[in-house]
Parts: C-alpha cells; sequence; structure tokens
C-alpha cells in the first residue's frame, strides 16, 4: 500500500464531548487522494480513545502514549507517525470545511516554493451558526491566495500571524519542517511555521475552513497553561526564529505590535489562570515594558480596569454574554459547510 499523501493530526486528551463529530467532519472530506488521520491520546481517562476505535476506518491510526507527554510533546508524537508528503493539523473539538483538505493539496501541489499554508478561521461557542470572533482576511485581488515571505509587508505578515494561536487548519510540506514544534504552549504550533518563513515562503488561503469551538478550549479548562507569560512566550518565539540582524526591524515591529498589543488577553489570565492576580500584574508589566503606549491606549487601558474590578467569578459570564449577545451581532455573515 502506498503512502497517504496527507496526513491529518489530531492530538487528543479527554475529548469525548466532542471527538466524534470532530472526526466525522475530517473522513467526510471529499478528496481525489488517500489521506491519514493520527491520533494521538495523551493518557485520556474518559472514552476518547474507545470512541475513536468506534470508527473502525482504515484511515484513522490511533497511538497511545505510556505517559502524559502534554500539547507540544504530543503534537510532535503526531508528527513522528505521519507518513504523507504534507501534514495537516487539527484540534480535537474543531470543525472542518468540506473542500479544505482538497484545497489544501491543491495549493502545495501547484506552488512548489510554500512550504506551509495558513487560514483565516472563526469561533464558536455551542451554535455554530452563531460566531462569537473572526480572524479577518488579508486584502487581496478576488479569491486569490497570498502568498508570503519575509520581503511582504509587516501589515500582510501580521494579519497572517494573528491566524497562528490556534492550531487547527495549518499546513506543512512535511520535508519543510525542520525544528519540532516547540515546549511553550501558546507558540508551539508557531515555531516551525515561523522557521519556514524566515528561509521560505507561506499561503494565506482566503476561505474559513476551520471553525473553533471555544467552550472546550483548553484556555478555559487548562490553567496551568498561564503559568509562563503567554505574550513573554510569543517574543521568544520571535526572538528564537529570528536572531540575525536582519531580522531587527521584524522583530521590533511584532513585539510592540503583535505581542504586547493583545490588551484582550488579559481577560483569559484573570479569569483562567492559577494565580489571576499575579499574572495579570506579570502580563501587563511586560506589556508595558515592551509597548509603552498601552498605558494611554484605551482598549488596555479599559481591559486593565475591568480585570481589576470585576471578580472572575463574574467576569467570566459577563465576557461569555457579550461574545454571545454583542460581538456575535457584529460579525460578518461567513459561509461555512459542516462536511
Amino acid at each position: 500500500m502506498t503512502d497517504p499523501l496527507l496526513s491529518v493530526l489530531m492530538p487528543t486528551y479527554n475529548g469525548s464531548s466532542v471527538l466524534a463529530e470532530t472526526i466525522s467532519c475530517i473522513l467526510n472530506q471529499t478528496t481525489d487522494f488517500e489521506f491519514e488521520l493520527i491520533i494521538s491520546d495523551d493518557g485520556s481517562t474518559d472514552t476518547t480513545v474507545s470512541i475513536a476505535e468506534s470508527f473502525n476506518d482504515k484511515r484513522i491510526k490511533i497511538s497511545i502514549n505510556e505517559t502524559n507527554l502534554g500539547y507540544p510533546g504530543n503534537l510532535n508524537r503526531c508528527l513522528s507517525l505521519a507518513s504523507g508528503k504534507f501534514v495537516f493539523l487539527f484540534g480535537q473539538d474543531d470543525l472542518l470545511q468540506e473542500g479544505s483538505l482538497q484545497q489544501i493539496v491543491d495549493l502545495f501541489i501547484q506552488h512548489d516554493e510554500v512550504g506551509a499554508i495558513c487560514r483565516p478561521y472563526f469561533a464558536f461557542d455551542d451554535d455554530i451558526t452563531k460566531p462569537t470572533r473572526y480572524k479577518k482576511k488579508i486584502d487581496r485581488q478576488g479569491d486569490e491566495t497570498v502568498i508570503l515571505d519575509m520581503n511582504s509587508d509587516f501589515s500582510r505578515l501580521h494579519t497572517a500571524f494573528s491566524t497562528l494561536d490556534q492550531l487547527s487548519g495549518l499546513s506543512f510540506r512535511r520535508e519543510a519542517i525542520k525544528i519540532p514544534f516547540h515546549k511553550d504552549v501558546f507558540p508551539c504550533h508557531v515555531y516551525p511555521f515561523a522557521e519556514i518563513l524566515k528561509r521560505s515562503k507561506i499561503a494565506f488561503i482566503p476561505t474559513y475552513t476551520v471553525a473553533v469551538r471555544t467552550w472546550t478550549s483548553q484556555c478555559r479548562s487548562q490553567s496551568w497553561i498561564y503559568d509562563k507569560s503567554p505574550v513573554q512566550s510569543w517574543i521568544e518565539m520571535f526572538e528564537s526564529v529570528f536572531p540575525e540582524p536582519e531580522f531587527l526591524s521584524f522583530r521590533n515591529y511584532f513585539t510592540k505590535n503583535f505581542c504586547a498589543k493583545n490588551s484582550v488577553g488579559l481577560l483569559q489570565i484573570r479569569n483562567y489562570g492559577t494565580k489571576p492576580i499575579r499574572f495579570f500584574f506579570r502580563e501587563t508589566k511586560i506589556m508595558l515594558k515592551n509597548r509603552p503606549a498601552n498605558a494611554w491606549d484605551p482598549l488596555f487601558v479599559g481591559v486593565s480596569a475591568f480585570c481589576l474590578l470585576v471578580p472572575p467569578f463574574f467576569s467570566r459570564r459577563i465576557v461569555d454574554f457579550f461574545k454571545r449577545r454583542v460581538s456575535s451581532q457584529t460579525i460578518p455573515q461567513i459561509e461555512f459547510r459542516n462536511s
């Protein structure tokens, strides 16, 4: 049997409440090529493994880790099991638009110079027809895919990097991956993507291929992920991958305008961190140090005041209400055909 052309990598851990729907949307993709779905389970204590096994599909390869590797280690484990020429990352709780795998492979075949592909996405809580937030597309002519490299305009690269906070739908030419997924949770899957951009080209497709489910996100359930500063983790990623003097302006731009400008991230830390107040002040200090203009930025000041005045018990409910009742009303209509 020949190797599949594409490997879908899905690290799992206690995802029984949503896994069946996610696996179905992968297996129901219409393609003119063979693909495999690699599920690496990180020691789930629920029925995650039995749900995956119940599909009894030859395209599914299930591996169970002897010890818990954590998200980064489990993602690297998935990659080690892949045999496809291309790899496609996907979370256990997200949904994929019909035709997305075919679109990714066609793009890789048409553009030999492209080593990785990213995409816009939208997020939802429990109703996929009511998105709660979304990532913008890069300005372009028509529906053309945008090819980017280190010489591209920083604003276009900024739009691309803003979509990398979620792993689902990110794609790689497997031979182009030269460094492993990193131990830091937030930019874990970004390290190999950024390293490819440094020496090659990436593509940004104009389609909302992925719907990200938020109520099951580890950002809400795994408080330990905030033990290391998310902002500092991103800053270190840019410093580690782009240390050369010729990338100084690139590093400075993204440290100031991308890493240190995520005021809304303060809400996540305040609401779900293991040490909410301590980590909130740690994060604000890092953001002010790297972007002093935050001190008079209305959004930064307003979010900071809200975090200080409103306890997490109430803040979580207010934020969820705002996303579902207010933010969802401002999002333009997004075409999404759930496979």
